[in-house]
């Protein structure tokens, strides 16, 4: 649940801070780097029709569907004002109607649909009709001049609501005046507090632990200067075999206590968790004070001298020359130290004293033996310390671990008890236990375990992030079950000490945050508050989800239920509607809104976060329904907890004469990327339908990912068939051979054969759908591990349009050839993401989206040709510039082993017959014979059965001859 459907403060209670002006959700595309840019059209439908009828039948066995990013950046554009001197103003693609209340009368007062441009509206009675339920509600005729806010809503699709913090629960004008009272006196009193707390593995290379702090640094010194931003506490949690809190309040003392794991309901738990204020474990002074309080911590830990700091001009800077000297001087300075050390030893008689603080000295004794990481204790120590009874607790609180392996002690660990059956088990297989060798029972249970933290968590408005480095097994479905709860991302790096560290931290402290309002009092809260972003799916009477993928928890219990904001609009919509003779009895409909809303509770407000939901047509669509209306609703608490915000975009959709109709109607990208979402989600979680109202992160062994994997092919095989048949009979039954919409000049061009077996308006999604097969979005592929496959899925089920087809089908640009050119190179030329792109004498940069390549051929390996490499790697760089997670570039020759991992991402043209390749890849026509002859022979280990050229897989699939489509289920089913 959330406070949405509770209790908020009311807005006259408290002195609210400025509100938020916006400007962040109207930036310029180039200026923001959550922006996407289908983002602007609200949510982006597979086709601009509705089906005719019910079945896979009417659609061509296509889906029908939409993708949504609820809390997506909005562009804003400049247009010319019409005042004819040159001026400009502003136009926003999603208007933002500030309300100084509450919302005005726009809520149908029976299915409490919004106000929308498709609302059939009489400006002489004000009387308005619902498309939604056709409902008849009033609006006031003060409030239908141009440029109210009514009006706004009636002239956008997409709007944006933006109110103070409301209280409508139904009490006493007495119990209501003793809260404002004392809302008033706590945030007087009080000061708005975000935490951060860091949970630092011991065992990180020293390298990347002493990266931490000063990334944290310059990420925090950002957020202090925010106006109105949350006051700020930092935490310290170091763990290994044992779990220590640093008590970052102590000014000038470096101290820590051991953490001792308890019964969170025990009476000793309690006791501590009431003492934390008094062991200062969280600093809150000064910004100055608390980074220099992290950074000496973290140098204790990792034995670097962090403690030289000067201040020039308003700039600090931190000199660690034990980090970066050269290594001569390296080797002077331990010829120094031995040298004293000796010394010492004389003056004191032969004895030798500790020159090492306690915890460098624990550190390396944990280390003499295997890495031991009490990650599940750590991170139960981090949810006490941020939801600690503190005298004035935080609104919001980031917990960030980082951490080099899995966890492999106490609660949580995926490695294999001694002695016990998971051992056993092990033995049985062959496999010998060690403290990096996930077993698969113990990553269930971990996974179990971390997903009950994660949903502790979140209800109390914390959420979790996971840094990894290194490159052993991290069991990355147990962290995956830790941060999923709250939204949150598991991001696996080489090392921390890289710029792109500082990228995506950024991105997950700038443009991510917890929703929660500033002003819930806390003899309010319960465990159910959490988190404050709750989405509303409405669809029409004849028209339900089927399927919904992303991060998020389906509501059951609360499509009937009236969200807390809502309340004044509405009651003030049946006054109105009652003047005017209408009956309000029984008002708001349950029925009604049940039967058209599907709502969804999300752990954050992320930017990023996309929902992909299929759609089906039920029986009862009528013969006159003509159209089919949709409304998402999408609410969440601003970044300072001053305002409530509510976006609703509104659709209305044609319903296609017939199945032609609907077939030209379809959106090639939007197809390609509902169906690969519903792919990979099926490779996750199997076929079967579940009845968990989220979707639980799954932790199966290799036998059971390789099986759905294999499934999950046939699945999609099955698709393709299905939707080859359905359009090849389609075509018989209406004497055509083409649904494209062309002219008449290339209507006289002889269609291929792949026009007459698939509908030409989605052979792209056809080359997308074909990558993604071979991808380890579903197949492992080579070079891959199950850690990468995880990751790699979970950031395409959750990612917008624009993302997941870069993930799909990487894009590649090549000079061509240079042989035999004497003037400058300028010019990138795109080429298809297969494997007779590599030509010996050109150079090819590609973007895969997780990694970026240059490669060089053979013949252009000379340094004359550094200048087009550097071209090549400065437009990588700038595409993926805001890119999350920022991808590693990598430089490769022809012949590297490493090329190994380029090479076969690529699809194997090579396979196919040379008239093929030369039709479908024209360019290999400028080649040289020899040249040529040369490219299709570099590829001499290949097996077409294993990985076969996309010419052969779809006309092995879409043979009408195929019988594997009895072995596959449509993934539109």
């Amino acid at each position: 649940m959330s406070s949405w459907f509770g209790f908020s403060s009311s807005s006259k209670a408290a002195p609210l801070s400025a509100p938020d002006d916006g400007r962040e959700d109207t930036l310029l595309a180039e200026d923001h780097p959550a922006y996407r840019l289908r983002a602007d059209e609200g949510a982006v439908f597979t086709a601009s029709k509705c089906p005719p009828g019910p079945g896979l039948e009417n659609t061509c066995e296509l889906p029908f569907g939409f993708l949504w990013s609820p809390m997506a950046i909005y562009n804003e554009s400049l247009q010319d004002d019409g005042s004819g001197d040159g001026g400009t103003q502003r136009r926003q693609a999603m208007p933002i109607i500030q309300c100084s209340d509450h919302l005005p009368p726009v809520l149908c007062i029976a299915c409490m649909a919004y106000m929308n441009p498709f609302c059939e509206m009489n400006y002489e009675t004000g009387i308005w009709v619902c498309p939604l339920c056709g409902q008849e509600n009033v609006a006031p005729l003060e409030q239908l001049q141009a440029g109210s806010h009514m009006t706004t809503a009636l002239t956008y699709s997409c709007v944006e609501y933006r109110q103070p913090p409301q209280s409508d629960m139904v009490c006493s004008e007495k119990k209501k005046e003793e809260f404002k009272n004392s809302i008033l006196e706590k945030n007087e009193n009080s000061d708005d507090y975000c935490s951060y707390i860091f949970v630092v593995d011991e065992n990180l290379a020293p390298k990347d632990g002493q990266a931490i702090a000063p990334v944290v640094e310059a990420l925090l010194k950002v957020h202090s200067k925010e106006k109105d931003f949350p006051k700020i506490r930092i935490g310290l949690i170091v763990f290994g075999k044992s779990v220590w809190t640093y008590q970052l309040g102590l000014s000038g003392v470096t101290s820590s206590d051991l953490y001792v794991a308890t019964d969170p309901t025990s009476e000793e738990n309690l006791n501590e968790l009431s003492e934390m204020d008094n062991r200062a474990y969280l600093a809150e002074g000064s910004y100055d004070e608390s980074l220099t309080a992290l950074k000496n911590a973290i140098a204790s830990v990792f034995n670097n001298d962090m403690s030289v700091i000067e201040t020039s001009g308003g700039n600090e800077t931190s000199q660690n020359t034990s980090l970066f000297s050269p290594r001569m001087a390296m080797l002077s300075k331990r010829k120094e130290d031995r040298k004293l050390k000796e010394q010492m030893k004389a003056t004191n008689g032969g004895l030798t004293m500790p020159t090492e603080s306690p915890w460098v000295r624990r550190r390396k004794e944990s280390k003499q033996g295997h890495p031991i990481r009490s990650t599940g204790e750590a991170v139960q120590c981090a949810l006490d310390l941020a939801s600690a009874n503190i005298s004035n607790p935080s609104r919001t609180s980031r917990i960030i671990l980082f951490t080099n392996g899995c966890p492999n002690k106490g609660d949580g660990s995926v490695v294999a008890v001694d002695g016990g059956a998971a051992q056993y088990r092990s033995k049985k297989n062959g496999k010998r236990p060690k403290h990096d060798v996930v077993d698969s029972s113990m990553l269930q249970k971990s996974v179990d375990y971390f997903d009950m933290t994660g949903k502790i968590a979140v209800s109390n408005g914390i959420g979790f992030d996971v840094f990894c480095s290194g490159a052993t097994e991290l069991a990355l479905p147990a962290y995956q079950a830790l941060v999923e709860p709250s939204g949150g991302y598991v991001v696996p790096l080489l090392s921390f000490g890289t710029e792109q560290m500082e990228h995506n931290l950024r991105f997950l402290l700038d443009k991510t945050y917890m929703s929660r309002s500033k002003y819930i009092p806390e003899d309010m809260e319960d465990d159910d508050a959490g988190a404050e972003c709750i989405l509303d799916i409405r669809t029409d009477g004849f028209i339900s989800p089927s399927q919904l993928c992303g991060s998020g928890e389906v509501l059951p219990g609360q499509a009937s239920k009236m969200v807390e904001n809502e309340r004044p609009a509405f009651a003030k919509g049946s006054a109105l509607a009652a003047g005017k003779g209408i009956k309000t009895n029984d008002l708001p409909s349950i029925e009604a809104m049940e039967m058209s809303m599907t709502r969804v509770q999300v752990g954050r407000v992320d930017p990023l976060t996309t929902f992909a939901v299929m759609l089906e047509v039920d029986d009862t669509m009528a013969e006159d329904d003509d159209y089919a209306f949709f409304q998402l609703v999408a609410r969440y608490v601003s970044k300072n907890g001053n305002e409530e915000i509510t976006r609703v975009c509104s659709f209305k959709l044609p319903v296609a004469k017939d199945v032609s109709d609907f077939v030209g109607s379809v959106d090639d990208e939007a197809v390609s990327v509902v169906l690969g979402k519903a792919a990979v989600y099926r490779a996750i979680h199997g076929r079967e339908e579940t009845s968990e109202t989220r979707d639980i992160v799954t932790a199966g062994d290799e036998d059971t990912q390789e099986k759905l994997a294999y499934e999950t092919q046939l699945d999609l095989d099955a698709t393709i068939q299905r939707i080859s048949g359905a359009y090849r009979l389609l075509g018989l039954e209406e004497k055509i051979r083409s649904l494209s919409f062309t002219t008449d000049a290339e209507k006289e061009k002889v269609e291929s054969s792949l026009e007459l077996a698939f509908p030409p308006k989605l052979q792209n999604s056809l080359i997308r759908l074909y990558h993604l097969r071979r991808s380890h979005l579903i197949s492992p592929g080579p070079m891959r591990s199950m850690d990468d496959r995880a990751e790699v899925r979970s950031l395409f089920l959750r990612f917008p349009l624009e993302d997941c087809l870069k993930m799909m089908e990487p894009s590649l640009l090549s000079t061509g050839s240079l042989d035999g050119i004497a003037s400058a190179w300028d010019v990138m030329q795109p080429f298809p993401a297969e494997t007779l792109a590599l030509w010996e004498g050109s150079i090819v940069a590609a973007d895969f989206h997780d990694e970026l390549f240059v490669w060089t051929g053979a013949n252009c390996t000379a340094a004359r040709y550094d200048g087009i490499r550097d071209k090549f790697k400065s437009k990588l760089l700038e595409i993926t510039k805001h890119r999350f997670p920022r991808p590693l570039l990598h430089e490769l020759q022809e012949g590297d082993s490493m090329s190994r991992r380029f090479t076969a991402r690529l699809a194997p043209s090579h396979a196919d017959p040379v008239d093929n390749q030369l039709l479908h890849f024209p360019a290999l026509s400028t080649l040289k014979p020899a040249s040529l002859q040369s490219l299709r022979s570099k590829f001499k280990f290949y097996d077409s059965n294993s990985d076969a050229s996309f010419r052969n897989w779809f006309w092995g699939v879409a043979s009408a001859s195929n019988v594997s489509r009895l072995d596959g289920t449509s993934l539109c089913e």
